[in-house]
């Protein structure tokens, strides 16, 4: 299993983005260009969640979806990860409405295996 969450670094007391993986800590997405880490647990979390924002890629499906802004019907969406998936239409398939359908939320945590 890998566990990604904000971890406070023990030699700083700062926080950054981390996975543990078999036991082993590392600093994981954007965090990884910030070596001295972010003042608050809330800071490592939005700096995931912007790295998350900022690889966004648009998805087709074979199968329609309604707009989550205004319910139109649409067989695209936009993902960062092939998980958190907005489906859009061409007027709403913007970063700015996708943050819309998922706001920054302090406290993430991903699980996977």
């Amino acid at each position: 299993m890998n566990y990604y969450e904000a971890r406070q670094l023990k030699d700083t007391g700062r926080w950054n983005w981390t996975g543990l993986r078999d036991g082993d800590i590392f600093t994981a997405g954007n965090c990884v260009n910030h070596p001295e880490g972010h003042s608050t647990k809330e800071e490592a979390e939005k700096c995931f969640y912007d790295y998350e924002i900022s690889k966004l890629y648009e998805i087709r499906f074979s199968l329609y979806d309604k707009c989550v802004i205004c319910k139109a019907i649409t067989d695209k969406a936009l993902t960062p990860d092939g998980y958190q998936i907005a489906h859009l239409c061409k007027k709403h398939r913007t970063k700015e409405y996708y943050i819309k359908a998922f706001p920054f939320q302090a406290g993430r945590q991903i699980i996977s295996s």
